[in-house]
């Protein structure tokens, strides 16, 4: 199963989101026990989404309830200031009743007019300020998603090329030379050689070797008879992790590197050697 596809689709956007079906939640829980990678990405994704609900909380206004519980006080003190009496029929009386209902019941629908007003006013607010949050949601949950996808490339990568140099090392056909640095250049560098003794393929990794100077190159040989033999210049840029392929060679008593102009030299300079050891 390839497990960075799985976690680039949107399958954990919508299990955190809570849109995800029955049979598809169980799959998400199970894939996540199974491998550490997605679990690491579904708990960010849900750190993230508890982020976003505590930082966009709201309470209602204050002000709201307290303009609501003035109004409801003023109109019951002018209901009990003009209590409405109610007598036999009196046609002078039933109409001065009835207006002072109709100027209370006006009253009310203003504010319940109002009220309504500002309530949608407020909702509406808050659903187009929410529909932008969830899009802004939406992208941080999307480069959260490629950011474990590449984290999870780039481990894959880490652990293939540990793979094929611990294969390289455990090889019998593989012959593993140790290079330590020269006190006078580098004594801090350290060197791998691995040279097959049936395909006379060499190898070479290094590392705390110094950046060459502009205009310089590292370069490898090999000491055959007492003659040296050029294998090729080395390329620093190259992930210190990895064995870089070097020109084969049918002998060699000793392996050493030296620092030549660019694109290497014919016969090594002897003074400016780094790393140098003895197939013995």
């Amino acid at each position: 199963m390839d497990i960075k596809e799985y976690i680039s689709s949107d399958i954990l956007d919508r299990y955190v989101l809570d849109t995800v079906s029955e049979q598809e939640k169980k799959e998400v829980e199970c894939m996540s026990h199974i491998y550490p990678e997605i679990k690491v990405a579904l708990d960010e994704l849900q750190e993230s989404m508890n982020s976003y609900v505590s930082s966009y909380k709201k309470e209602p206004p204050a002000v709201l309830k307290e303009r609501v519980m003035t109004k409801i006080i003023t109109l019951n003190k002018e209901n009990k200031s003009n209590p409405k009496i109610i007598n036999l029929p009196d046609t002078n009386n039933n109409t001065s009743s009835s207006s002072k209902t109709y100027k209370w019941l006006a009253a009310a629908s203003v504010l319940l007019f109002i009220l309504t007003a500002f309530l949608y006013a407020d909702i509406r607010s808050k659903l187009y300020t929410s529909q932008n949050e969830t899009l802004v949601l939406a992208d941080q949950l999307q480069q959260i998603s490629e950011s474990s996808a590449k984290k999870i490339s780039d481990l894959t990568s880490k652990n293939e090329l540990i793979a094929g140099n611990l294969a390289m090392f455990n090889n019998p056909e593989n012959k593993i030379i140790k290079m330590a640095g020269t006190e006078k250049r580098a004594s801090a560098a350290h060197a791998t050689i691995c040279w097959n003794t049936k395909t006379k393929e060499v190898y070479v990794g290094f590392s705390n070797l110094p950046q060459a100077p502009i205009g310089k190159q590292y370069q490898l040989w090999a000491i055959a008879d007492g003659k040296p033999v050029d294998l090729g210049v080395i390329d620093k840029t190259t992930d210190t992790a990895s064995m870089q392929k070097m020109k084969v060679t049918e002998k060699a008593q000793a392996f050493a590197v030296t620092l030549e102009k660019s694109g290497g030299n014919p016969s090594p300079t002897l003074d400016e050697m780094y790393a140098l050891g003895s197939t013995n």
